[in-house]
């Protein structure tokens, strides 16, 4: 009889989750450990005036086969809609209307040239196999060659500003494409659908800690991971002051928190390539209201001085009757950790959210908001330059038994819960040869 191993999982995010999952289903061994008290990392969900709703704003696209086929297996298909939807890009104190290819045509702040140029480019970009000689081209560099410095201007350099901060001019164009090339594949006759769950994400996050209990796997939240150590060919896992040994240990952090988990003197080199990824975090804040303050599910705001990026109407996608008959609202924006606005505090964040909202959305009345919530993540967003492949780490690290799987390794897509699974199952392939 082969033996089974024994193993960790350290991070309770959608990639340990399902990469548990995965082990048991094989009749593995499993301790998956999660820092916070509930489980999902950047999926995990709070309570909204009753109603379950994501702390980042969530949904999936038709071309997201790993997650579909995931949900498929797990019996929920029934709980998966799929919506309309629709998208503005403010410019200029107008929200316009920018889902369509139509919608571009009418696009009056570049020239109708530019805005021809644009579409072909972005067309082209969406149906485009090959990207790797891209890589090696910022995306500054190559739009403004593509769709011309006006375009550029007030379409894209908004995008990368927002999405990246000062390291905007460094992004590669790899990722402009993935971006692009996941969106263009999830419209049907030239309408995007996207997907949401009846009941939030938080179904599936729930599914699998369920099923991973029911086959002997073991979960255990609000548990701090101290050290990772090498013992032989075990794996010495400090955690709550308590030691385990283990066969096997899989780390999905950050590769930056994976590093002060080391021995800074053994593995200094090593903890060194492992920051060499840089991250941004993330400052949401959600809202409901009697109000209906927008016309689209998803408004980028191209206002370089915005505080937000992204001004997203959850019930344009959603039916507001799930949250009682209010509207859900989502403002959102990348940013280093460091800046001012992410060390700010609840109330800071939300004054300068909601005063921006007013400028761009007069009718907006503060006073009209029900409920509110604050949540912000520290590592939300991998910086992707040009030299990104030789940063990406390799799963197999220094320590034997000891692998690291995360988001910053999906390249040159964004990351993503479709392409954390996906490099899950990649991961297991490779794992078994």
């Amino acid at each position: 009889m082969i033996k089974k191993q024994k193993n960790v999982i350290i991070g309770g995010g959608v990639t340990g989750l399902y990469l548990a999952y995965r082990l048991c289903k094989r009749g593995e061994k499993v301790v998956l450990v999660e820092k916070e008290k509930e489980l999902g990392g950047l999926l995990a969900c709070f309570n909204l005036g009753g109603v379950r709703l994501e702390k980042t704003y969530h949904h999936i696209f038709t071309s997201d086969k790993n997650i579909i086929k995931l949900i498929n297996e797990l019996g929920l298909s029934k709980r998966l809609d799929w919506h309309k939807s629709s998208m503005s890009l403010f410019w200029n104190d107008y929200f316009w209307p920018f889902g369509k290819a139509v919608d571009l045509l009418k696009f009056r702040p570049i020239s109708l040239v530019d805005r021809l140029r644009t579409g072909v480019i972005s067309l082209y970009l969406q149906k485009r196999a090959n990207w790797k000689n891209l890589e090696n081209m910022t995306a500054e560099t190559y739009m403004k060659k593509m769709v011309g410095r006006a375009s550029y201007k007030v379409i894209w350099e908004p995008l990368l500003k927002s999405k990246f901060g000062k390291e905007y001019k460094n992004v590669s164009m790899a990722w402009l494409w993935a971006r692009l090339n996941s969106r263009g594949g999830s419209k049907e006759a030239g309408v995007e659908k996207l997907g949401y769950m009846d009941g939030s994400f938080e179904l599936l996050i729930k599914k699998l800690a369920d099923q991973i209990k029911d086959m002997g796997g073991k979960i255990i939240t609000e548990c701090t991971v101290n050290k990772v150590l090498n013992k032989g060919n075990k794996v010495d896992i400090k955690m709550n002051g308590k030691k385990m040994i283990f066969d096997r240990c899989f780390v999905t952090l950050a590769n930056s928190d994976f590093g002060k988990l080391l021995n800074g003197k053994k593995y200094g080199s090593y903890i060194k390539k492992l920051k060499q990824i840089k991250y941004l975090g993330v400052v949401n804040l959600i809202f409901s209201s009697q109000q209906d303050l927008s016309d689209y599910y998803w408004n980028n705001i191209n206002d370089t001085k915005s505080p937000f990026v992204a001004f997203v109407e959850q019930t344009k996608l959603v039916d507001k009757k799930v949250y009682s008959g209010q509207h859900v609202y989502f403002l959102g924006n990348y940013m280093d950790t460091k800046s001012d606005i992410f060390m700010a505090s609840n109330d800071k964040i939300k004054s300068i959210y909601l005063n921006y909202l007013k400028k761009i959305v007069p009718s907006f009345d503060p006073n009209k908001v029900i409920n509110s919530r604050v949540y912000r993540f520290n590592k939300a967003q991998h910086v992707v330059d040009c030299n990104y492949r030789q940063k990406i780490m390799e799963t197999k690290t220094q320590l034997k038994n000891v692998y690291l799987l995360n988001f910053s390794q999906v390249y040159p897509r964004d990351r993503g819960i479709n392409w954390a699974i996906g490099s899950v199952d990649e991961f297991l392939k490779e794992l078994t040869k």
